[in-house]
């Protein structure tokens, strides 16, 4: 099934399972640390908590660190349209055209013009904002 046709209850399903697959894990690594600590189930506990907080740790971690590369890689694409702005502008209305002869988007006239001039109108805009900081 293509994922456009993904209705809520599949997400919600899709969710429901991965927290029912995820309370088995944890609780098969707590029955393996009950079985390891001799029958005490405070320190089977205690085990199994710490490396369920290293577990959200970590994916929290990795998350985190993801946001910051989004993060340094938008700064870095405004700063290229900055720093080039007629070449940035030309590209975008270059390749607008370029879809729109060659099929890969159906576009009439007047949506060409407006929307080249939107994409000249946003890189001006990006270029007064930077400036406003300097």
């Amino acid at each position: 099934m293509p994922l456009t046709n993904l209705g809520p209850l599949d997400i919600i399903g899709g969710l429901l399972l991965a927290m029912f697959v995820g309370g088995l894990i944890l609780l098969a690594r707590f029955f393996v640390a009950y079985r390891r600590t001799g029958d005490d189930i405070g320190r089977a506990a205690a085990r199994t908590g710490r490396w369920t907080f290293a577990i959200v740790l970590g994916a929290f971690t990795a998350g985190a660190t993801g946001l910051l590369q989004l993060a340094d890689i938008t700064s870095m694409v405004f700063e290229f349209v900055v720093a080039h702005p007629f070449t940035v502008s030309n590209l975008g209305t270059i390749g607008l055209g370029w879809l729109g002869i060659s099929g890969g988007i159906v576009i009439t006239g007047d949506q060409y013009i407006g929307i080249a001039l939107a994409i000249v109108g946003i890189v001006f805009i990006a270029q007064g904002v930077d400036s406003i900081g300097s």
